[in-house]
């Protein structure tokens, strides 16, 4: 939930921070729970859409870089924030330990985006509610979506609509059907 125009910030710890506050800190990187991307603050693709508590986390410099990483958020195609200068010397061991390799951590097409490997159930304590869809890869395994779920019910939560990107669809979404 939204609280006085507050977000989730992660500066060592979380925190809730007003957009000015964390306009204001050096390096502020966007967490976007549906999808498990982190890019710039100001990334025309992350500024899409909606903006609550619940479909966005801030973490801020260093502290906040590496805990989006050790919790899978990957970089966003758009706006790269891996090709933000210094960002490879200061992931480089943590990537490293994650993934098998840099390029793995920042091509989509070795390793696409998804909300599922996401810390859902700190995330969902903290914010009290599931982003309004999640995204995951197109193919999927019907097994990983049940698990997902009951991650979601394990923290006392629906899991929300649960889908793939799809350029034909109505709203870019392509919905799969998770029985239970």
């Amino acid at each position: 939930m939204l609280l006085n125009g507050q977000y989730w910030t992660f500066i060592g710890e979380w925190y809730l921070l007003s957009l000015r506050d964390i306009a204001s800190r050096d390096q502020a990187w966007s967490g976007r729970l549906s999808s498990g991307l982190f890019g710039r603050h100001n990334c025309p693709a992350g500024n899409r859409g909606p903006k609550s508590s619940t479909e966005v986390i801030v973490a801020s410099g260093d502290a906040g870089l590496e805990w989006l990483i050790r919790n899978r958020f990957r970089p966003c195609p758009v706006c790269k924030p891996h090709e933000t200068p210094g960002f490879r010397e200061k992931t480089h061991l943590l990537v490293g330990n994650k993934y098998r390799s840099f390029q793995t951590f920042v091509d989509p097409a070795r390793l696409p985006f998804s909300a599922i490997p996401l810390p859902w159930e700190e995330m969902l304590e903290m914010t009290g509610a599931p982003p309004n869809r999640l995204y995951v890869p197109e193919d999927t395994p019907l097994r990983s979506l049940i698990r997902l779920r009951n991650r979601f019910a394990n923290a006392g939560h629906s899991l929300p609509p649960v889908g793939c990107y799809d350029r034909a669809a109505p709203g870019r979404f392509r919905e799969y059907a998770v029985p239970g």
